[in-house]
């Protein structure tokens, strides 16, 4: 291993960082796999564009979304700290990378079978049960009333402070 010598022209150039692989997908196919992220291993989830970075030995469905505190970092900012240059788009087709999947090829890999509409009407679930209204539920609460009587009770009281 060569050592550096100092011939009065400077520090030795800083080699260049490494690209930042980013593990890629939809949020739902993050969520159905529920891999487990290598220590330090970022995922994006491409529709949502939140991240979370592994711990190896978490499930994916268990770790936390970076930047969801008050401090928190997107994932367009750690790039950026990474030694990374350029716009939110240029971060992204960073992200996508020439081999990307539309979210019907990986329905597909996922083992699903059918056409793009059927994708598309697989992404709607079923009807369910008309729930209670607003009204109903704070009729239920033990309150009485009209339904003019009960958004009147919505109003705060204007000399009380919030926050």
């Amino acid at each position: 291993m060569s050592q550096f010598v100092d011939h009065g022209y400077g520090p030795p150039p800083i080699p260049p960082k490494p690209p930042i692989k980013f593990k890629r997908g939809t949020a739902k196919a993050f969520w159905i796999k529920n891999i487990l992220l290598k220590d330090g291993e970022p995922a994006v989830e491409l529709d949502t564009f939140r991240l979370k970075i592994g711990d190896g030995k978490t499930r994916y469905n268990s770790l936390p979304y970076i930047g969801e505190g008050r401090n928190g970092k997107s994932a367009y900012q750690i790039w950026l700290d990474a030694g990374h240059y350029g716009s939110i788009d240029d971060f992204l087709k960073y992200c996508i990378g020439p081999d990307g999947k539309s979210a019907y090829e990986i329905w597909l890999a996922l083992g699903n079978e059918g056409t793009v509409v059927d994708f598309i009407n697989s992404l709607h679930g079923e009807k369910g049960d008309t729930g209670k209204s607003a009204y109903e539920i704070w009729i239920d609460a033990g309150n009485q009333g009209t339904i003019e009587d009960f958004l009147n009770s919505l109003h705060g009281n204007p000399l009380m402070k919030y926050g």
